[in-house]
């Protein structure tokens, strides 16, 4: 035997030689199992410390009658062994101390790790009726020869993600074959979770009985992983690698059901008898010799799974379909049709245990009653091929607000009177519709959020209408586009779009990409016009701010299955007066004439090592022409477009020929992978000060930064983040520097007990500025004449800002949840100002404090409050300015899926101050400190009754009152709106 199992390390060392990447598969069931491979020590034993309590009965079948007491519990000696990685025969790192020696014999009872490490010198019986069980973290050392584990009972092996149990040779150069196998032999269900089985004969072998196997991992075992002859196995999130002949055989009478499983680096991955059947959903078969070797009369279906990079994918003795082939690609040979003597060479059958005698059984082979020979395969999960749901709410609003005195009119929300139609316009009707349709490879998705405002008009918030058949989709109406900062960033266009995909490469990923679209940017705000989100501010463009055409058209090919490139080509005119889809252009007197943009990008990115490291590379030419100044003589018909005038081939040329002296490109080079768990990613970017992105017109010119960022999640427990960033930007002519670090971390103490966050930045910026000094110079001392002179003075300007938070937070096994947050804001100005009265000007602290607390009882109430208190004190800007806010919402079920009623309510103060430089009587400049105060209180509540399982009422109220005591402000109104709806389910 032992011969055989040397020829048999000998061939799968010169079988590694050529493997690909040992290292990767290692890495890869180590994702499986989330834990290191664990390197073992020395040959040699300590001596045993037994204490008294908690006995187990071990008796030695070579002494019949002897009896000795052996404590389950015993004392760990303290030493560990080194984390490394097993490839092939793993050598000594340390000596192992073993706590307790097992002889052979009978042996049951339950083993703790604080007992072990243990050392199993002979083979061993579970009798029947009995439980041999391991808890976390135990360590299990096999020595003796042909040493076997013998279950007629059952076995319990219970690890943890972060402490498996390890079953391992002993020997101090430890080799594949070093113990014979765990055999089991019981209808009651043993089961192995978070387990590590190698240096083994045939792993686990289990006839006529029963196992289940969850997040495992078996390699290094000289003949197989697992054997399973006439009994059932449930296998989910398992690793088989590292040399096995045949890593799972599935014998007559055999029915394995497998969930993701890993199959890596052996001879044969599965191997399938007569009257065997095996079931896999999802999983990776790859860099073995052969993947799947399957008899006449054997059973084996797939589902999502991959069969790939191994010198032959599938031995078979019969066709096998044509789905196979989606799943089984990329391998020297695919699918080879091979006979019935060739077929059961590669079978390798176990021998009989020669540990033990065992009793003769002449128990027939079970399989079930549905047992149908044969190959079956999917892709994925079957889908119905036809389909048609969605839902229509219709209703109305009514608006009823009012703005303040001295203030101007809110443009929240309609329904103040409008001298255009001479009447009070307040009452709005309003329509959504959603609905998706599908047969085969074709479905149709359409969305509706459309009003009627003026009694007279059409309105929309979202239109959209997709049509998709196999890998192509074409959308018209509205879509945002994003691809990057530098070429087209978060574009929301109304028009036409389509995207293909062409060729297939295997693994459902199409080698080339099309996409082509157009259309017109949304509405923007004019200049002054109040921003909603933001207390105290006004649109200030000085840029293209006018609505759009723009034009996309991009090209992606994949050479491999790891790199890709790509050619974008965009285009931007700015509209003036008739505008594609009949809004109303903005005159906005701070803009540009009218705008034409070009830019062409061409981007590629590539993967090393299976995906786990990506490099990704961008490069963005654009420039911008005015078009009144350049095209003068036809600027009446420049205002009135809407398409872009030039025909196809001009458009391209300029696209693709922006190269020009100036500088007006863009580049972007990143790297981002995964080393030994840590997330990490580096990334630089120029932005040149003549380039002009169509697709992003407010895109900040003239910067170059750099950004590293890392993380890694140490445990379900600990996890930490790091990230730092350098930009330099150019504003005006001054160069600005600005220097970020950010850290995060968070621990979890447990499922249902607090978790704590805490966060750090710093931000440091410094930049140079200019300030007129005026100086008077003594001319003539007898008639103290005086000469007025003024000159520029350049200081440098260094802003600081250390920002720290800190939470607690905790889900409660009751359906509560809470969040306490502090955060420190310190900003600290280090100018050396020309003026010493504006030194430390823009220095200030500011405190935030919020709070979270919800609750759920049952399904009938729901309830989340939060409060949030903002204070700062700024040297400048403010007086001890504060803000706080409060808010809940309500949830309640008053008839279970029939009748609902939910409130919300939130009222929030804000008091600041802000310098306001004005002139007296005299024309000299005063400073003075302007209150901007704001408070606004609202409540709203809903009530939904369900008429039907496809009919529901819905009624809808809200007040608000906002009080800002800015002159000019649209924050200053008292708003009461009530809306109903009915809505229809299909």
């Amino acid at each position: 035997m032992k011969k055989y199992g040397t020829f048999c390390f000998l061939f799968l060392s010169l079988l590694n030689a050529f493997a690909q990447q040992p290292d990767t598969l290692a890495a890869k069931s180590n994702q499986i199992l989330q834990q290191p491979i664990v390197v073992i020590g020395k040959d040699t034993s300590s001596k045993v410390a037994i204490p008294d309590t908690a006995k187990l009965m071990m008796r030695d079948t070579t002494k019949p009658h002897a009896t000795t007491a052996a404590n389950a519990t015993g004392v760990q000696n303290g030493n560990t062994s080194k984390i490394a990685r097993a490839v092939g025969t793993v050598s000594q790192t340390q000596p192992v101390e073993f706590s307790l020696e097992i002889p052979g014999g009978v042996l049951f009872g339950k083993f703790e790790k604080e007992s072990g490490p243990f050392l199993i010198k002979g083979s061993i019986i579970v009798p029947a009726g009995q439980v041999l069980e391991f808890g976390p973290g135990c360590k299990v050392y096999v020595s003796g020869d042909y040493t076997t584990i013998t279950v007629f009972g059952q076995i319990l092996v219970k690890g943890t993600r972060e402490e498996p149990v390890i079953f391992q040779s002993a020997k101090q150069r430890p080799n594949p074959w070093d113990w014979d196998r765990i055999y089991i032999r019981s209808r009651n269900r043993s089961s192995f979770e978070h387990c590590i089985i190698r240096h083994s004969n045939y792993g686990v072998m289990v006839e006529n009985g029963s196992v289940m196997m969850n997040y495992c991992q078996l390699d290094h075992n000289s003949l197989h992983a697992l054997v399973v002859r006439n009994s059932d196995a449930l296998i989910m999130n398992t690793a088989f690698q590292g040399g096995q002949v045949v890593s799972i055989l599935c014998e007559a009478g055999g029915d394995v059901q497998a969930d993701s499983l890993m199959i890596n680096g052996n001879i044969t991955g599965v191997a399938v008898g007569d009257k065997g059947s095996f079931h896999l959903r999802g999983g990776d078969i790859s860099n073995n010799a052969t993947g799947i070797v399957a008899m006449q009369g054997s059973s084996v279906s797939v589902v999502a799974a991959d069969i790939t990079k191994n010198r032959i994918g599938l031995v078979s003795q019969q066709p096998v379909p044509k789905k196979m082939s989606e799943m089984n690609y990329g391998n020297g040979l695919d699918v080879k049709i091979a006979g019935g003597a060739e077929i059961e060479k590669m079978l390798k059958p176990p021998e009989s245990v020669k540990s033990v005698s065992l009793p003769k059984t002449s128990s027939a082979i079970r399989i079930k009653d549905d047992f149908a020979p044969g190959f079956s395969a999917m892709r994925a999960p079957r889908e119905a091929t036809t389909s048609f749901i969605g839902n229509v709410t219709t209703g109305l609003q009514y608006f009823s607000p009012k703005s303040g005195i001295d203030t101007l009119k809110q443009n929240h929300y309609p329904g103040e009177d409008n001298p255009a139609i001479g009447r009070v316009d307040n009452i709005q009707p309003e329509m959504q519709v959603f609905a998706s349709g599908k047969k085969g490879d074709a479905d149709i998705n359409l969305m509706l959020d459309v009003y009627g405002n003026d009694w007279a008009g059409f309105r929309r918030n979202n239109t959209n209408l997709t049509m998709n058949y196999s890998d192509q989709s074409f959308v018209i109406g509205d879509f945002y586009e994003n691809n990057s900062e530098t070429s087209i960033s978060g574009r929301k266009l109304t028009g036409l779009k389509y995207d293909g995909n062409f060729w297939e490469m295997g693994r459902g990923t199409k080698r080339v990409s099309v996409k082509a679209a157009f259309g017109q940017s949304e509405l923007p705000k004019r200049v002054g016009e109040h921003e909603l989100d933001m207390y105290n501010s006004y649109v200030d463009s000085g840029m293209s701010v006018r609505q759009q055409m723009t034009y996309e058209a991009a090209l992606t090919f994949k050479p491999t299955f790891y790199s890709s490139i790509s050619a974008r080509g965009l285009i931007a005119r700015d509209q003036a007066n008739n505008t594609f889809i009949g809004s109303e252009a903005v005159d906005d007197p701070k803009a540009p004439n009218l705008l034409q943009a070009q830019t062409g990008c061409i981007d590629g990115k590539v993967d090393f090592l299976n995906g786990k490291m990506s490099i990704n590379a961008e490069l963005d030419m654009g420039r911008v022409d005015t078009l009144v100044d350049t095209m003068a003589v036809f600027s009446d018909k420049i205002s009135k477009i809407a398409w872009y005038d030039p025909q196809v081939p001009d458009a391209i040329s300029k696209v693709f020929g922006v190269m020009s002296t100036v500088k007006n490109y863009a580049f972007t080079l990143s790297c981002n992978g995964i080393f030994d768990g840590y997330k990490l990613a580096l990334s630089g970017s120029q932005i040149a000060p003549s380039y002009f992105a169509a697709g992003n017109p407010y895109l900040e010119l003239d910067r170059r930064g750099l950004t590293f960022t890392g993380e890694k999640e140490y445990s379900e427990q600990l996890a930490a983040s790091v990230a730092a960033e350098f930009q330099r930007r150019t504003i005006s002519t001054n160069p600005v520097d600005n220097t970020t670090l950010r850290c995060a971390s968070k621990y979890a103490f447990g499922k249902n007990l607090p978790e704590v966050n805490g966060d750090y930045m710093f931000y440091y910026e410094t930049n140079q500025e200019r300030q007129s000094v005026s100086q008077q110079i003594l001319i003539d001392s007898t008639s103290s004449s005086v000469r007025d002179t003024s000159y520029d003075s350049v200081y440098q300007i260094r802003d600081y800002k250390n920002q720290i938070g800190l939470e607690l937070k905790q889900q409660l096994a009751n359906d509560m949840d809470y969040s306490l947050k502090y955060q420190l804001l310190l900003e600290t100005d280090n100018t050396n100002y020309i003026n010493e009265a504006d030194k430390n000007k823009r220095s200030g602290i500011q405190h935030q404090i919020s709070a979270r607390y919800g609750f759920k009882v049952g399904k009938s109430v729901r309830n989340r409050t939060t409060i949030r208190f903002t204070s700062k004190d700024e040297v400048q800007d403010s007086l001890k300015g504060f803000a706080y806010k409060i808010g809940d919402e309500l949830k309640l079920s008053l008839i279970p899926r029939k009748l609902t009623w939910s409130l919300k309510g939130e009222y929030s103060n804000k008091l600041d101050k802000k310098v306001v430089a004005t002139s007296d009587a005299s024309g000299n400049t005063v400073v003075e400190h302007q209150s901007l105060k704001t408070i606004m209180t609202s409540f709203e509540t809903e009530v939904k009754y369900s008429l039907t399982s496809k009919w529901s009422l819905t009624a809808r109220g809200r007040y608000e009152n906002s009080q800002d005591d800015t002159p000019g402000s649209r924050e200053n109104y008292i708003a009461k709106i009530f809306g109903f709806y009915c809505t229809y389910l299909f």
